[in-house]
């Protein structure tokens, strides 16, 4: 008895279907969130702006994002973030000495999320724009410092410049509604700022409804 082997208008109709069926595959192993959701998270922020001398750039980060399914793939989501790096020195020009002081920031941000399924785990790559406080409110002196340029001292004076925030973040279920997610992010402020990119590391908790 002869074997015939399968046609290719028939090999390619099965391939075609196969790739249809692999995204709603891979979905339905992932448990299904609800369309909104709020994620607190807190982690490291290196400051591109930290021009002091301690040898670090690291300080503290706390964020809030809040988001909106518009489609199975595609998220709008909405960033709150706050972060303070402390120990910033810089010498003043022809000074004996420096003025410590830290950097306070502020980013509030909005922008898509492109979800990916990959197993029960899912990749989500975001791109936000939005703008950027900063406060520099001096801490200490050391020595006899002149003027710094550029130095915003006065506690209440902030500047405020546009930024963008591209990121890539692994979300993994608890549960139904409850998932971890670790994050890397870039906080990209405008040319006027001086274009320093000062990335971000996070963990947070995401709860959907």
């Amino acid at each position: 008895m002869r074997h015939h082997p399968p046609r290719p208008s028939a090999t390619a109709a099965a391939l075609l279907l196969a790739a249809l069926s692999l995204p709603a595959a891979l979905r339905g192993q992932a448990p299904d969130p609800g369309p909104w959701s709020v994620q607190p998270s807190a982690g490291i922020l290196f400051d591109g702006y930290d021009s002091g001398d301690d040898g670090s750039r690291a300080g503290a980060l706390v964020g809030l994002q809040v988001g909106r399914r518009l489609s199975p793939q595609v998220r709008i989501v909405a960033s709150l973030a706050y972060a303070r790096v402390g120990d910033v020195g810089e010498h003043a020009p022809g000074g004996a000495g420096y003025a410590v002081f830290r950097n306070e920031w502020v980013f509030a941000s909005l922008g898509p999320a492109v979800e990916l399924p990959v197993g029960r785990a899912t990749v989500t790559a975001s791109f936000q724009a939005g703008a950027a406080w900063r406060r520099t409110p001096v801490v200490g002196r050391v020595g006899e410092p002149g003027p710094v340029p550029g130095l915003v001292e006065a506690s209440g004076d902030v500047s405020v410049t546009s930024v963008a925030v591209p990121g890539l973040a692994v979300r993994y279920p608890l549960g139904r509604r409850v998932a971890v997610v670790g994050a890397a992010s870039a906080y990209a402020l405008s040319v006027d700022e001086g274009g320093e990119v000062s990335p971000a590391v996070t963990l947070g908790l995401s709860l959907s409804r």
